[in-house]
C-alpha cells in the first residue's frame, strides 16, 4: 500500500499501487484470502494507483509509533514486536482462542503526530466478517480492535 498525502484524512481509505499487485493471481489482489469490500473512490488520481474505500469493517491495529528517516517500516526492530502482536491474534491468542486465516490487504496507516512536525504509523490487518458476532478482543495491551 503507498500512502500519499491527501489519502491521510480518511482512514477507510487505501492508494493501492496497481504495480504492486499486478502479478497476483489473474490480478485479483484478495483472490481466495479473505479481504474487506470495497469500492474505488472516483477522485483522480495518477495512475498506476487506485484509492479505495473501505466498507464499514473490522481492523486490528498497532498504537501509533514514530516514523523513522520518513518510513513507516524503516525502524525494523521497533515495529517487529507489534507485527508479531498482530499476527499472534490471528493464532489465537484472543478472547475466544480463535484462530483466523491470514487476511489482505496489511494496512500501513499515517497521520501527523499532534505537534505537527512529523508523522505516526499504525499496522492494520483486516479481520473477517464474523456475522452476527463481533471479533474476539485482544488479549494483549498492544493490539487495537476496531
Amino acid at each position: 500500500t503507498t500512502t500519499l498525502p491527501f489519502a491521510l484524512l480518511n482512514p477507510k481509505i487505501d492508494l493501492i499501487d496497481l504495480k504492486e499487485v499486478a502479478n497476483t493471481a489473474n490480478n485479483r489482489y484478495c483472490y481466495s484470502i479473505p479481504c474487506p469490500k470495497y469500492s474505488l473512490n472516483p477522485t483522480k488520481i495518477p495512475r498506476p494507483f487506485e484509492m479505495r474505500d473501505y466498507q464499514n469493517s473490522y481492523w486490528l491495529s498497532t498504537p501509533w509509533y514514530s516514523q523513522v528517516n520518513g518510513s513507516c517500516l524503516a525502524n525494523r526492530e521497533a515495529i517487529v514486536p507489534y507485527y508479531n502482536h498482530l499476527l499472534n491474534y490471528f493464532e489465537g491468542l484472543n478472547s475466544m482462542g480463535l484462530r483466523f486465516e491470514r487476511t489482505r490487504p496489511v494496512r500501513i496507516v499515517s497521520r501527523p503526530d499532534d505537534k505537527n512536525d512529523g508523522m505516526l504509523c499504525a499496522i492494520r490487518f483486516y479481520i473477517p466478517d464474523m456475522n452476527p458476532m463481533h471479533p474476539p478482543a485482544s488479549i494483549v495491551i498492544d493490539v487495537i480492535l476496531g
